[in-house]
């Protein structure tokens, strides 16, 4: 299957041809879905996920709940793709208090359709110790080990970054936030405008 290149630009069109078959299942509801559905009736906002047990992560959750009516009052909606397998996602949902879809994309095809990278050290560890930053085996073992079995734990690729699209009911990118670090969260206001304006309520 060839994927679509994703451009940086507004109104880059998606190929539904190539999205079509990257259908994923909803971590709360367990059903399939294709992802070029989700932008049939209403604008969406469609968040790409780190992994889950990425404190940036939880970050995003909590200014996700506080933004989520916002979204909605600017005629769009807002779906979480994450890199987890159902049951972790509907967990995930469920701890971070999340009212909206997570669809599960494990071997992360739907990521790399849309342009988003691995994350180097030092975009995704900038705030750690040396040893971190270094990558020394000592560290990343006693991270892990400190984690294991928490909502902390180390899963999935905890180097995938992140990022963040409006997608209109045309079909286009209307913008797009590809995170050049894994905190480098978006201003709301910027996604809001753009879903009044694809959903024609400017």
């Amino acid at each position: 299957m060839t994927l679509p290149v994703i451009i940086g630009h507004s109104h880059a069109r998606i190929c539904h041809e190539a999205l079509d078959p990257l259908w994923r299942p909803d971590g709360h509801t367990g059903r399939p879905t294709i992802l070029s559905t989700l932008w049939a009736e209403r604008p969406v906002l469609l968040l790409f996920w780190r992994h889950f047990g990425c404190s940036c992560g939880m970050d995003r959750a909590a200014r996700l709940r506080a933004e989520l009516d916002d979204y909605r009052a600017a005629g769009g909606q807002a779906v979480i793709i994450g890199q987890g397998e159902p049951a972790r996602a509907a967990r995930y949902r469920e701890r971070q208090q999340l009212e909206v879809p997570i669809l599960c994309d494990t071997d992360r095809a739907s990521y790399e359709a849309f342009g988003l990278l691995q994350g180097t050290t030092a975009q995704i560890l900038f705030d750690a110790p040396d040893p971190f930053l270094r990558c020394e085996l000592d560290a990343g073992m006693g991270l892990s080990a400190s984690r294991h079995g928490t909502d902390r734990a180390l899963v999935d690729d905890p180097w995938q970054l992140p990022g963040e699209f409006v997608i209109g009911t045309d079909g286009r990118i209307r913008h797009a936030h590809r995170y050049s670090w894994c905190e480098d969260y978006p201003d709301p206001r910027v996604a809001i405008a753009v879903l009044r304006e694809a959903a024609g309520l400017l």
